[in-house]
């Protein structure tokens, strides 16, 4: 009966060992297709409006905005607030229901360090109300984040304000981000 008690109590001991130092280290294997589309095809659709020749697409499909020389002390608006469905500078659609956050840096500091200067409000459209929602903004002062719908069109108005800038060191030159 020993022999017996014995017998098992060691199977058992044995048994937890090998069952857990079987587990102590894996690898596993997966395959992954990642594909990259241009801008317009991607998961987060950003389609340039045709009616600015500064914001397109560039040779890669990707949106790219572009001014060589904006006048010092002015206000430049790509796009219509009241009715940024007709009037936008870019459009967004996501293919899927994400929080989506825009953010711009610019490349050099902030040298007026007050207002922003570059500027995008994005809205939806209600077409019941026939009106503008605005749904983020975003700035090299701040960021800004909604709770996109899938296939719903978002249309971005871009603002670019020069007025208390010094023309002759400003570059307003920086990196969108749109993370979703």
């Amino acid at each position: 009966m020993r022999r017996r008690t014995l017998i098992a109590t060691v199977g058992a001991v044995v048994g937890t060992g090998i069952g857990t130092a079987a587990y102590t280290s894996a690898s596993v294997t997966r395959s992954a297709t990642i594909n990259v589309s241009a801008d317009d095809t991607a998961l987060v659709q950003l389609t340039p409006s045709a009616d600015f020749s500064q914001i397109t697409k560039d040779g890669g499909g990707q949106l790219s905005i572009s001014f060589s020389s904006l006048n010092g002390g002015s206000e430049f608006v790509f796009g219509d607030a009241t009715s940024p469905n007709t009037t936008y500078a870019f459009s967004l659609t996501p293919s899927e229901g994400n929080d989506v956050t825009f953010s711009y840096t610019l490349t050099n500091s902030d040298l007026d360090g007050g207002n922003p200067n570059v500027q995008f409000d994005v809205y939806s459209w209600d077409d019941t109300n026939t009106q503008a929602v605005d749904e983020a903004t975003a700035s090299e002062e701040s960021s800004g984040t909604f709770t996109a719908t899938a296939g719903t069109t978002y249309y971005v108005v871009l603002t670019i304000d020069t007025t208390n800038v010094d023309t002759s060191t400003t570059d307003l030159s920086g990196t969108l981000t749109i993370t979703a």
